[in-house]
């Protein structure tokens, strides 16, 4: 009986009409479901990072459905992505790598740039609109562009500006790293 009472109740019918409403907001607006992915957790067995071409060696690889590109994580933000891969273990190409190129965002206005490796500590971002906007200690972002890299994954933050590029303070320690997360992310192409 509660149940009947309360689907005939007004503000009942006024919170689905207020549902309605929104889902005709969203769909104008081009707003986009939850970003939902999921990940697998793998040891670190070589560690490459002080070197110029920084990698990590891990202990998955096709047997455990790793790929090209997958992207991967420490406990504080993303370390890099999946660049080559046998049946047992992959190589994960480092943010710092001077091969590495990641879209990102930075701030919460969402400025956009390329993270570039540049084989020492700190990455930088480059090609990079309103610089003058941005202040040291925003927070670096992946933007989602480019389909690797889930977006809104936090990367690092900005530790220095120089000319037309910001150098970036990674948020993951690679030092301190005994396992990684190698996230399942695909995009679903609904078009």
């Amino acid at each position: 009986y509660k149940e009947l009472q309360l689907l005939d109740s007004s503000s009942f019918q006024e919170l689905i009409a207020l549902k309605l409403r929104i889902a005709q907001y969203e769909e104008l607006l081009n707003v986009s479901k939850d970003i939902e992915f999921d990940f697998e957790t793998s040891r670190i067995v070589g560690d490459y990072s002080n070197n110029y071409n920084s990698s990590l060696i891990i202990s998955a690889g096709e047997n455990e459905g790793i790929e090209i590109d997958t992207p991967v994580a420490g406990y504080n933000g993303i370390i890099g992505r999946i660049s080559n891969v046998s049946k047992t273990i992959s190589r994960v190409l480092l943010l710092n790598n001077v091969n590495s190129r990641i879209p990102v965002s930075i701030s919460e206005n969402g400025y956009q740039g390329i993270l570039v490796g540049q084989g020492s500590k700190n990455p930088t971002v480059e090609y990079l609109d309103n610089i003058e906007k941005i202040i040291i200690g925003d927070l670096v972002f992946t933007s989602g562009k480019g389909s690797i890299f889930p977006p809104f994954q936090l990367v690092g933050q900005v530790a220095n500006k120089k000319n037309n590029r910001l150098e970036i303070e990674v948020f993951e320690d690679i030092k301190s790293l005994s396992h990684v997360r190698l996230l399942n992310y695909n995009i679903d192409d609904e078009s």
